[in-house]
């Protein structure tokens, strides 16, 4: 996967902590193919999920919150 602006912070994260999708997932309860597409900036959680990535990730939930087509 490239590394563009396209690509939620969420994925650097992931990466700098050592994290794979399934691990940050399984701490969630989510799936791993939603966090995929939160990545992609294909889906936007809800308010309480972007709660919860940010308590997990460190990032602010205002990065959970923008607007999908604002990335294309």
């Amino acid at each position: 996967m490239a590394k563009t602006e396209k690509t939620h912070p969420m994925f650097f994260w992931r990466k700098a902590n050592d994290r794979s999708l399934q691990s940050v997932a399984d701490e969630l309860g989510c799936t791993q193919s939603f966090l995929s597409q939160i990545e992609l900036y294909e889906k936007q959680p809800s308010l309480t999920m972007a709660t919860r990535l940010c308590r997990v990730t460190g990032i602010p939930v205002e990065q959970f919150a923008r607007n999908v087509e604002a990335a294309q």
